[in-house]
């Protein structure tokens, strides 16, 4: 949902997106992707950092990562969140010219995220205004596994599951890391799923069976 004032008032307009499935799954091949922006507003806010992984049973098979000038400066906060400096990306390609490169490397892949429809609809409503391309890529999301595997956890952004997991976290917000780190996550529930279930296809029925949806699958961490 897009907030848009009108006359001191906001009103919700809902954006419509032919995104991929998502999957409540562990595929042996994937892409992990991550994106730093200016802000949390696809419509509103600026890419300024994208990275993907590719993954074939565990092993690293190829990634890519580059900086994106948005074409004005970042904000102080911006800056101390992720690192990223107007400095840094003064000599940065734009959008346009990063994000195609961005989707030959994703190809069709399924994709690997945390919180994955932030990321996904960032990079969907950019090579929709780019290239008039719609990113339809199946996907799964590590937050919406751990609700699931990891009922335990209060809340469960990127961090929370990390500490879980006792996986250092200090570089958080750098895209790079940040896909390295969600790739230790899913891959670590992974074996969560096949200690609790006994097979990944037994998670999987499971999950098809489960007879009420719970709203929390849907509502992303604040």
């Amino acid at each position: 949902m897009f907030e848009i004032k009108l006359g001191g008032r906001y009103k919700k307009e809902k954006v419509q997106r032919e995104k991929g499935r998502n999957l409540l799954d562990f595929p042996n091949e994937y892409v992990v992707i991550d994106i730093e922006t200016t802000g949390l507003d696809s419509k509103y806010d600026a890419i300024i950092e994208v990275a993907g992984i590719r993954y074939i049973d565990g092993v690293e098979k190829e990634r890519y990562q580059e900086l994106i000038n948005p074409q004005y400066p970042i904000d102080s906060f911006i800056s101390e969140l992720t690192g990223i400096t107007n400095e840094m990306l003064k000599n940065a390609r734009f959008e346009n010219e990063v994000m195609n490169d961005f989707y030959s490397f994703i190809g069709n892949s399924i994709v690997v995220a945390h919180n994955a429809h932030f990321d996904i609809n960032f990079v969907y409503d950019s090579l929709q205004k780019n290239y008039d391309i719609k990113f339809d890529n199946d996907f799964v999301d590590t937050l919406r596994i751990s609700r699931r595997l990891l009922s335990e956890l209060k809340h469960h952004k990127l961090k929370d599951v990390a500490e879980y997991f006792n996986f250092e976290c200090s570089n958080a917000h750098r895209a790079t890391f940040d896909a390295e780190l969600t790739f230790k996550i899913f891959e670590s529930l992974r074996e969560v799923a096949k200690k609790e279930y006994g097979t990944i296809q037994s998670f999987i029925k499971f999950c098809k069976k489960s007879s009420s949806l719970n709203a929390k699958d849907i509502v992303g961490d604040t």
